[in-house]
């Protein structure tokens, strides 16, 4: 799981970049089949986070990885919804929600 906090915006595209790509790496090694983006403790999201977001999302596909994003309500969810991403992007409002109910690549 990908814990992101604060502004997701320009300033700190290369750091999300960073973090999901070592996540999509590490189970691409065998360790896992799933990622979430937790987006709970973030304050912004902009387009430059959305982007990172889509882009990660279609590198997991390519992996044959399940891809999901935890947006509670709030700045996170209104963005994905503003940008036309929710149900582009399986989103849920909990880790707990995103592990029962979102659908799953049959393994």
């Amino acid at each position: 799981m990908v814990r992101l906090s604060g502004e997701l915006d320009a300033t700190a595209e290369e750091a999300i970049s960073d973090t999901i790509d070592r996540t999509l790496a590490d189970v691409a090694d065998g360790n896992g089949d799933l990622v979430l983006v937790d987006l709970t403790a973030t304050t912004l999201v902009d387009t430059v986070g959305t982007a990172a977001l889509l882009r990660a999302q279609e590198a997991a596909g390519e992996l044959g990885v399940d891809f999901a994003v935890v947006a509670p309500p709030g700045a996170a969810v209104e963005e994905l919804a503003a940008c036309g991403l929710i149900g582009v992007l399986s989103v849920a409002s909990t880790v707990e929600q995103a592990l029962i109910t979102l659908p799953r690549n049959p393994a």
